[in-house]
């Protein structure tokens, strides 16, 4: 999930890797915590994406302590929100395509939108969801990610896979300068533009369109990393050009690269 802060503010992040068996499915882990520590005023951008999220919270209620678990689909504009009360947030971010083998729900019913888990999971364990809270009161980390895992891994392994086409409709758009358009990826799948549309949503919750908008969006995240020349991002990231990318920008989070990342 892509973040961005309005102020200098910075989190306790840490970054872990799924086990083997997971990693076609899901890419990282990341964990949140002291996050009642950061100012009262700071607000966060969450970002557009083509992931969706399992997400669980300890946060503060009054005197007492409560968690939450929740499925978050995919975004196609950008959310703000507080981290006031929070005290440990954990985001298993999954893959395009990837959450739907989980879910009761198309990812269509999802976008913009969240939902408690016990809700959209096919396999809900409330025992899991007990101790998964157990384990972050305890701040063990290793035991939470086990049991999650465990929960995870119980769905059958046929069940378990990205759908072919979505995996190969992904593939054919990661050469963010060599895009082919939409019916030709269709033809070459075997799928009429229609049937591929259906699938797309269904999986992985946007449109083609969204989805490769979003994904040169991204791209763009990545490469003001590591420069800011507007026009070389832009070119890097598969927009026509400058005047193109800072078009999308004000469609997917309502501002300018400039004033985003100011």
């Amino acid at each position: 999930m892509h973040e961005l802060s309005r102020e200098s503010t910075q989190l306790n992040r840490e970054t872990i890797a799924p086990c083997p068996s997971l990693q076609h499915l899901i890419s990282n882990y990341f964990v949140l915590q002291q996050e009642s520590q950061c100012p009262t005023s700071a607000q966060w951008y969450i970002l557009p994406d083509n992931c969706a999220h399992l997400i669980f919270y300890l946060f503060e209620n009054g005197k007492t302590v409560s968690a939450k678990w929740a499925m978050v689909g995919p975004r196609s504009r950008h959310k703000m929100i507080s981290r006031q009360n929070r005290l440990f947030t954990f985001i298993c971010s999954f893959r395009p395509g990837g959450m739907a083998p989980f879910g009761r729900l198309p990812l269509s019913e999802l976008t913009d939108s969240s939902s408690e888990a016990s809700y959209i999971l096919k396999a809900y364990d409330e025992s899991a969801y007990e101790a998964l809270t157990r384990y972050a009161l305890q701040h063990d980390l290793s035991g939470f990610v086990g049991r999650l895992e465990t929960f995870l891994l119980r769905a059958p392994e046929s069940a378990t896979i990205i759908h072919p086409v979505v995996s190969a409709f992904c593939n054919s758009y990661r050469d963010h300068l060599n895009r082919p358009q939409l019916d030709v990826v269709a033809k070459k799948l075997g799928y009429s533009d229609r049937h591929l549309r259906s699938l797309l949503r269904m999986h992985v919750g946007h449109s083609p369109k969204m989805i490769t908008q979003i994904d040169r969006f991204t791209c763009s995240l990545l490469q003001s990393d590591r420069q800011q020349n507007w026009a070389s991002i832009a070119h890097a990231s598969g927009y026509y050009d400058q005047s193109h990318m800072i078009s999308d920008y004000h469609k997917l989070v309502g501002t300018s690269p400039e004033k985003l990342f100011s």
